[in-house]
C-alpha cells in the first residue's frame, strides 16, 4: 500500500461514522464522498465532505468551511498550511496530529450543518 492510500483510509475513517446520517455518493477505492440530505428547490444535493486520492497528493474537502470560514477559527497553523481554496485540506503523507485535529473540525462542520438546518 503506497503512502497515499495510507492516507486516504484514514481521511475516510472520518468520514465514515456519519455515513448513516449523511447520503454516500462514492465509497471507491480512490474517493469517498457524502452529501446532505438536504435538495435544493433546483435538485442539487449539498455536497458535505470527501476524501479522493488526485495525482500529487490526498484531498479532504468539508463544504460547510465555505459556507462558514468561522469555523476555521482556533484551527492551526499546521492544518491551515494544508488547505488549497476555501474548504480543502491536501495531504501527502500521514499527520496524525493533523487528522485528529481535522477529525474534530469535521464533527464541527455536521453540528453547523444541523444548527442552520441542513442536514
Amino acid at each position: 500500500m503506497n503512502d497515499f492510500q495510507t492516507v486516504f483510509l484514514h481521511l475516510k475513517a472520518i468520514l465514515q461514522p456519519y455515513q448513516s446520517q449523511l447520503v454516500m455518493v462514492h465509497d471507491l477505492p480512490n474517493k469517498y464522498y457524502l452529501n446532505l440530505h438536504h435538495t435544493r428547490k433546483d435538485g442539487y444535493q449539498i455536497f458535505f465532505g470527501s476524501a479522493e486520492i488526485k495525482k500529487s497528493y490526498v484531498s479532504y474537502h468539508l463544504q460547510a468551511i465555505y459556507f462558514h470560514p468561522e469555523l476555521l477559527e482556533g484551527v492551526s497553523e499546521n492544518l491551515k498550511k494544508q488547505m488549497q481554496g476555501k474548504a480543502c485540506f491536501n495531504f501527502k503523507k500521514l499527520e496524525p496530529e493533523l487528522l485528529a485535529e481535522l477529525e474534530a473540525l469535521t464533527q464541527t462542520c455536521l453540528e453547523k450543518f444541523k444548527e442552520v438546518g441542513l442536514s
